[in-house]
């Protein structure tokens, strides 16, 4: 009797395995996005104990589905692993700042950019010149954190408000990875549609070209409305005259910027990429600053410390927000935050969610503009649950590229709206990695930033806009008699 009492009760644990319900699924999302929206950004509850509730909730769904938990916990111990370099990177990021600073990289282009920037054009050149080195280096990690942060602080002490700046920064950092050959993600975009990237590119050239171009017109209005009349003339000459003072100003400080430029035209690792310009920007500290060596060393891993390195030095506030910074304990945050937010989504794959996404959110496509925006919602959909590119771009791609073909129109419709939607949420929503890693280089939270940032806002209105005027909307007939065979 007590046997059969036994067997009972682990059977009540025991759960057989069985699909997640549609209603199950759109629970499980509703839960972690009103979890975010309700807990973290009105309550004001810190963003990784969230995400922890999150997590639970998910596991709970997989419980009452009967995943097993072995089976939650290797797709965890496999979403981490396969984006382990990310956390690599990310402490490469506060390493290479830090050293940068040591290396007086920064605060030297600071103090000559503000002296030859006109304010009234700061914002719009945030914008440009990051997006050319983006091209350039084909990547957005590097991008903002060597030129991007110094327009930021260029931008800041022209009166800019940071949140702007920042916008600004990040909006040009990313070009590359929208609009290049060599960028990762539009490589990643063309592949998983199944054309080449350069169909892909003449297919994005318009959207991308319109949605940029009202870009830079809008940061150079705000530009203009920010710094008129700032009256930051003083405190920059106070800056330049502090940095000149106290740092040596040869032009030999370029020499990390070179480097991360060099090490990105040869393709290098982007972790190569990154920790070899920090040791080249931490010899440059000891050698021509003249900082002690060990105290290089622990500015890289505790970030630059004036108190520290510059010892009996008065330092204006405004210098000492800008060198007070950086270091690899700094990122330490943005990894915990990391771990916590690929549980979930490992979580969340563990247990069907996006297998039954993609099997309900796509029912009749309707016309080019009605079709095309079902597919950004599907899209945004997944982007707002995977807040990562790679991720987003897949697993939209591989859902609303069949029925765009099947409607008879060109692939490259769906590697428009899959990169649209996944840099959108990937670096503006307040839970993403992406987001909090720039938020963190900038020194800005993501709800400060994500409003300005127009490029990321406007490219996927653009996109919608043009398929409901009928421009972009290719058959995929037409396609395949303009393309030589072997090239789609």
């Amino acid at each position: 009797m007590g046997q059969n009492q036994t067997s009972t009760k682990k059977s009540r644990l025991i759960r057989t395995p069985r699909k997640l319900s549609v209603a199950e699924t759109y629970i499980t999302i509703a839960f972690m996005l009103c979890a975010l929206i309700v807990l973290y950004a009105i309550v004001g509850w810190d963003l990784k104990i969230t995400l922890l509730l999150v997590l639970a909730f998910n596991v709970f769904m997989g419980w009452r589905i009967g995943t097993p938990f072995k089976t939650m916990e290797k797709y965890i111990g496999d979403r981490i692993g396969s984006l382990g370099f990310f956390m690599l990177v990310l402490l490469g990021i506060g390493f290479l700042m830090a050293t940068c600073i040591c290396s007086g990289t920064i605060p030297v282009l600071i103090s000559w950019l503000v002296q030859c920037v006109s304010p009234s054009i700061v914002l719009l050149l945030c914008l440009i010149l990051p997006s050319i080195l983006s091209v350039a280096v084909i990547s957005s990690f590097a991008t903002l954190g060597t030129l991007g942060i110094i327009m930021f602080s260029v931008a800041t002490m022209c009166g800019v408000p940071p949140g702007l700046a920042a916008a600004a920064c990040i909006c040009g950092a990313n070009f590359g990875q929208y609009f290049s050959p060599l960028g990762d993600t539009t490589n990643l975009c063309a592949q998983v549609n199944g054309i080449s990237i350069q169909r892909f590119m003449k297919g994005f050239s318009i959207p991308f070209g319109i949605s940029f171009v009202i870009t830079a017109i809008v940061f150079f209005i705000l530009g203009n409305m920010y710094v008129s009349g700032s009256g930051t003339g003083s405190d920059i000459a106070v800056i330049t005259d502090w940095v000149h003072a106290n740092f040596n100003t040869s032009v030999l400080v370029l020499l990390p910027f070179v480097v991360a430029i060099v090490l990105a035209l040869l393709k290098v690792h982007a972790i190569i990429l990154i920790y070899g310009t920090g040791v080249t920007a931490m010899i440059l500290g000891f050698t021509l600053q003249g900082f002690g060596v060990v105290d290089c060393i622990n500015a890289a891993y505790n970030g630059f410390s004036t108190d520290i390195m510059m010892p009996g030095v008065e330092i204006p506030e405004a210098v000492s927000s800008l060198l007070n910074r950086g270091g690899i304990y700094s990122m330490a945050d943005g990894i915990v935050f990391f771990l916590i937010m690929l549980a979930c989504i490992a979580v969340l794959d563990a247990i069907g969610v996006f297998d039954v996404l993609k099997e309900s959110m796509f029912k009749k496509p309707g016309t080019a503009g009605v079709m095309t925006l079902k597919a950004s919602i599907c899209s945004f959909v997944f982007a707002i649950v995977a807040c990562e590119t790679y991720t987003t771009v897949m697993l939209s791609s591989e859902v609303i590229k069949r029925p765009i073909e099947a409607a008879g129109y060109d692939p490259t419709k769906a590697a428009n709206i899959s990169i649209a939607m996944g840099q959108l949420t990937s670096y503006l929503c307040p839970w993403s990695f992406l987001a909090i890693y720039m938020a963190a280089i900038c020194g800005v939270s993501v709800l400060d930033f994500a409003p300005y940032a127009v490029l990321f806002w406007i490219l996927p209105i653009v996109i919608i806009v043009l398929s409901f005027l009928g421009i972009g909307n290719k058959k995929l007939q037409t396609v395949k008699a303009e393309v030589p065979q072997g090239e789609l």
